[in-house]
This record gives structure tokens, sequence and C-alpha cells, in this order.
């Protein structure tokens, strides 16, 4: 049953829940339906927030996801930059919550034939993942087939190799060898 917004029983653990379902909808390719759920999360938020608070963060990072995803780029790009802004607010440059933007930002520099921008996004996530997650992280996969599809791009097929078959390995470290989780790196490598 949908949630009434303007009765005084909404919490921030209704907005919780609309992210849960956002969440839900992102997973099996419903990104519209994902889309007005997290809008629903993001104005009970706005309501019980500040506006920069951090966990706004990660509502603007999830929102501008399923922009990037209905392909309104601008829009996506535009949380995307949100996100990371209350994150170094609240946190500061050198953080974790920094990894998955940057890897969303690369995302959006690539489908804008923006290499050199993508890059330095996917090698900043790449550092930061290093730096604070354990090794084999899937954030660290994303930020390696990122860098390869670059490399790729750029022609650089040595460097792409490399990044894919890094991808492939922590993949296969993480899930063994379930083809549902090791096709996309094998194509990868494959290309």
């Amino acid at each position: 049953k949908e949630l009434q917004l303007n009765q005084p029983e909404v919490t921030l653990n209704h907005a919780k829940t609309y992210t849960n379902f956002a969440l839900f909808y992102d997973k099996f390719a419903k990104e519209k339906d994902g889309l007005d759920m997290i809008n629903k999360c993001l104005h009970i938020q706005l309501n019980f927030l500040p506006e920069n608070h951090i966990d706004l963060s990660e509502t603007y990072n999830l929102r501008g996801e399923l922009y990037l995803a209905l392909s309104k780029l601008k829009e996506g790009y535009a949380d995307i930059q949100k996100s990371l802004e209350i994150v170094k607010v609240n946190k500061g440059e050198d953080h974790p919550d920094n990894v998955r933007p940057c890897n969303l930002m690369s995302y959006y520099y690539r489908i804008e034939n923006k290499y050199n921008e993508a890059k330095e996004a996917n090698e900043r996530a790449l550092s930061l993942g290093q730096k604070y997650f354990v090794e084999n992280h899937t954030e660290i996969v994303n930020s390696c087939t990122g860098l390869g599809n670059i490399y790729q791009k750029n022609g650089d097929f040595d460097k792409a190799m490399e990044a894919y078959q890094k991808a492939y390995d922590i993949i296969k470290n993480i899930f063994g060898t379930e083809i549902h989780f090791i096709c996309g790196a094998l194509t990868n490598i494959g290309t």
C-alpha cells in the first residue's frame, strides 16, 4: 500500500523502504519504477534532514545511477556530483564512500566520450578502493572494468587486457566460476 507523504507518521524508516524498493527495481532493470521510489525516498529525507546530510549521498548516488540507466545523462551527472559533494563536506575527499560515485562518474564520462575524465574518475575510484576495501571487492571490479573499457577504446589493448584480467580474477575469487557472474568478465577479455 502506498504511503501518503503528507501524513505525520511518515518517518525516515519509510524513506529506507523506498530505497529498498528502488534497489529491487534497479536489479531487475525496472529503472523507471526505481526512480519513482527513490524520488519518494528523497522527498521524505529532505523533509527530515539538512540538505548536506550524509544519508542523502547514497540517495543521490542511486538516483544518479537510475538516471544514467534511463539515458537521462544531465540529471544523472548532477546527482552523482551532488553525492560526491556531500561526502566531501561530511567525510572528506579521501573516503571510501567516494568509490561508487567515482565509478559512476567515469561511466557518465565514457557515455559522453570524455575518456580522459573517465580514466581520472576510475583511477581515483581504484586508488580509494585499494586503500580502503578488501582486495576482492566488487567496486574494484567496476574500476578495473571501466579502465579496461577506456584503454580498449583508446587502442591500448595490453592495458585493457590487464585491467579486464584483474576484474575477472576478482570476480572468480568472490563468486567462483558460476556462469552468470563470470560471463561479463569473460566477454570483456574476449573482445
